[in-house]
């Protein structure tokens, strides 16, 4: 089988690794340690994806926001969006030529690890429903015939030419 994760929200980096930020009400003053329990590790995401003895794992994060940091700015240290996911053994590197130049990520071996923005840098919000990644994946699944390789490559470059290479 195949297991696919998407998630659109907020996230943050803490202590270089990835959490995925479940709604709560703007301007609510926390601390990084007050909310890593309340936050959901992406990292144990796609442990528990791996877990499940799947073919291949998706896991689709547009979470990288500028919002973040301004709603929860007591207490927190700035970041500069989400870092590499750490992943598990056997890894096999990803080459990815995109507009940006070439990017290498381990990621396990039958998973596909897709982050709205490269490793530490932000995500555009965009200035319609969805984030600038989101809308950009959204036409590429529109398009008939891609495979997921040329979804992503699409999406990729679609973002970069929309973000003036800001967002790669």
């Amino acid at each position: 089988g195949v297991g696919l994760l998407y998630f659109s929200g907020h996230g943050i980096q803490i202590e270089k690794m990835n959490y995925l930020i479940p709604i709560l009400p703007v301007n609510t003053p926390c601390t990084e340690e007050q909310l890593k329990p309340l936050a959901i590790n992406a990292t144990k995401v796609l442990k528990q994806m791996q877990d499940a003895n799947t073919r291949v794992n998706i896991l689709i994060l547009d979470a990288c926001r500028y919002d973040l940091t301004r709603s929860y700015q007591k207490g927190f240290s700035l970041n500069t969006g989400f870092a590499p996911m750490a992943v598990s053994q056997p890894t096999k590197p990803i080459l990815f030529r995109g507009p940006g130049g070439l990017m290498d990520i381990d990621a396990p071996h039958g998973n596909i690890i897709s982050l709205a923005t490269a490793p530490g840098k932000k995500a555009s919000d965009g200035d319609k429903n969805n984030g600038l990644y989101t809308e950009s994946l959204l036409q590429a699944l529109k398009t008939p015939g891609l495979t997921i390789e040329k979804v992503f490559k699409q999406t990729a470059t679609e973002v970069a030419k929309a973000s003036n290479y800001q967002q790669i």
